[in-house]
């Protein structure tokens, strides 16, 4: 189910890479890559899981907010979801269209050739059981509110709320609080739609900043809303004012988190709660 979450969302998100490697690996674990859009062709159970993440960018859709997720899978789909709206933005910024950069990856048989690799060799990885629970920073830290769907998974709220704290350490270390606060006001209001292709909305968003902070309000907006857009100009910019690649990282990944966080506080909770209490009650 989780790999057919990522790949769902990798195409929501227009990351070829990544819709590429979650494939491959809905592959390696059994599934037909031709039945992800034949949902008969799917069990019950990848189905809802997959038809609900595409709709993680409409946050009034009917399947959005009633899916048919057993309740106790639900911490790990939606946690799923909310890895790959993050993931997605930062692989599209630093790495390329496809997994292997050779010649010809891009044709028709550069595709099949690359899915049959990863189909091969990704068993091992989907089929890996890592031991759950472990941090690098054992303190607990607090669940934001948006991830309250999480509760009932100890081990998922944890992880959250490890990468929530993580995300905005990054945040206030390298990205100014003017240029965070413009970030997070934009996508207050942003309800998952993609911006025009036109760059003119950019430019009115960060006309009140400075010289010095516009080229990070830059970054930062187009990694929340369309990383795929993220060009090597706007990279150039950037370094002019903050060479090195930490800050650069740091900004794009709390760019990246902050839209990934917005978009889970669209995620129903009402489910993950009977399934707290069902745990409770047992």
């Amino acid at each position: 189910m989780r790999e057919a979450v990522a790949a769902a969302i990798s195409s929501l998100n227009k990351c070829p890479y990544c819709v590429t490697v979650h494939t491959s690996l809905f592959a390696s674990t059994g599934g037909n890559i031709r039945h992800l859009d034949e949902p008969a062709k799917l069990t019950a159970e990848i189905s809802a899981a997959y038809e609900w993440a595409k709709k993680t960018l409409e946050p009034g859709a009917k399947n959005l907010q009633h899916p048919s997720v057993a309740p106790s899978d639900i911490p790990q789909i939606f946690g799923t979801a909310v890895v790959y709206h993050y993931l997605n933005r930062v692989i599209s910024v630093f790495l390329g269209e496809v997994p292997v950069a050779l010649p010809g990856m891009k044709s028709s048989l550069g595709q099949k050739m690359m899915r049959a690799s990863f189909t091969f060799f990704g068993n091992r990885f989907a089929n890996l059981d890592p031991q759950p629970g472990q941090f690098i920073t054992p303190e607990n830290k607090e669940l934001p509110h948006q991830f309250s769907w999480a509760a009932s998974n100890t081990h998922v709220a944890k992880g959250l709320a490890q990468f929530a704290w993580a995300a905005e350490q990054a945040g206030a270390e390298a990205v100014p609080k003017e240029v965070r606060a413009l970030v997070l006001d934009h996508l207050s209001n942003w309800r998952g739609e993609h911006p025009p292709l036109s760059r003119q909305w950019l430019e009115d968003l960060v006309a009140p900043l400075n010289n010095q902070q516009k080229p990070a309000a830059r970054l930062a907006l187009l990694s929340a809303r369309a990383a795929w857009q993220v060009d090597g100009s706007l990279i150039k910019d950037f370094r002019k004012i903050t060479p090195g690649d930490k800050v650069l990282l740091q900004t794009v990944a709390w760019a990246s988190f902050a839209a990934a966080r917005h978009i889970a506080g669209w995620f129903p909770i009402s489910q993950s709660r009977e399934a707290l209490e069902s745990d409770h009650d047992q």
